[in-house]
């Protein structure tokens, strides 16, 4: 798993994928040609992971190979200012463009963070925040999408097509990919770590009760 988060995916059965709408461009080719279109020989882009515990940054090739990485510890008042401080401590003149995994919700345009659980995220265009304090070209998602994306291209579900993603954290959060695409919906939908699985459990940062990521994250084993 090269994304360096704890993951698990999964084939899952064309059965399940009928009905199911895919839906912009999440793709290993169409996020690498995102990416690189227009960037020079060479170039390499900056990729960030926001989690709950810690955030990570890493300096990555087209193929994946990670030139530079750091880690600091997430303060959830203090995200856009902890992410512009990496960026900046990783930049190099061969650095095209950030990419940025954000544990939560984005608007349908993915300019804008909806929810982001654990961190103060509602409401930030943090990729525009980056975009202006570095002048370097920044995208956003959701982070298991993001991840799942990295598996499909050079990871554990290369030349996979049907995959079912999880990722486990301080929260849990999931992807799933059809023909090879990373299947969106509006709302909850595909966010795996918010599926009930005990209606009368402890009530979870997205207002419901006994979603997966309460009975199951890192976060629950820190406080049972």
């Amino acid at each position: 798993h090269v994304t360096g988060l704890q993951t698990c995916a999964l084939p899952i059965s064309s059965a399940a994928s009928r009905g199911s709408r895919r839906s912009g461009p999440s793709s290993p080719a169409a996020t690498r040609n995102a990416v690189t279109h227009g960037a020079r020989p060479g170039a390499v882009a900056i990729g960030v992971d926001i989690g709950g515990t810690n955030i990570r940054a890493a300096r990555v090739d087209a193929d994946g190979r990670i030139a530079g990485h750091v880690r600091v510890r997430t303060d959830p008042d203090r995200v856009p200012e902890t992410v512009i401080g990496l960026v900046r401590q990783l930049h190099h003149e061969a650095v095209a463009a950030v990419g940025i995994g954000i544990p939560g919700r984005l608007d349908r345009d993915g300019t804008t963070v909806v929810s982001a659980g654990y961190v103060r995220l509602a409401g930030v265009a943090l990729a525009q925040l980056v975009t202006d304090a570095t002048a370097l070209p920044a995208l956003m998602d959701n982070d298991a999408h993001m991840a799942l994306v990295a598996e499909l291209a050079i990871g554990a579900a290369g030349g996979a097509r049907d995959v079912a993603l999880f990722t486990v954290g301080t929260g849990i959060g999931g992807a799933i990919a059809l023909g090879g695409h990373v299947i969106r919906g509006h709302g909850n939908a595909g966010q795996l770590g918010h599926l009930t699985v005990d209606p009368a459990g402890d009530r979870c940062n997205c207002g419901r009760r006994g979603c997966s990521e309460v009975v199951a994250s890192r976060s629950e084993e820190h406080t049972s």
